[in-house]
């Protein structure tokens, strides 16, 4: 069960790392944006943190788009 959780959670930060490259966001950047720590935007984005329901509607809202796209993927 522990790895459909990773690898949701890979898939999550892999979208979070492109959607912030897309917008021309550093991750300290984006990090002060959301309120959140830069070091906990790069967990994200590695996989190694989950990204909390809360944190996901932040990010949700700054991107303009619906949570449910960050497991969409944006390839």
């Amino acid at each position: 069960m522990a790895l459909a959780h990773d690898n949701i959670d890979e898939k999550l930060g892999r979208t979070l790392q492109k959607l912030r490259e897309a917008s021309g966001m550093s991750q300290t950047a984006l990090a002060i944006a959301t309120g959140l720590h830069p070091q906990q935007i790069r967990n994200f984005e590695r996989g190694t943190e989950q990204i909390s329901a809360s944190d996901l509607c932040k990010l949700s809202e700054l991107f303009g788009i619906p949570p449910s796209d960050f497991l969409k993927g944006q390839d």
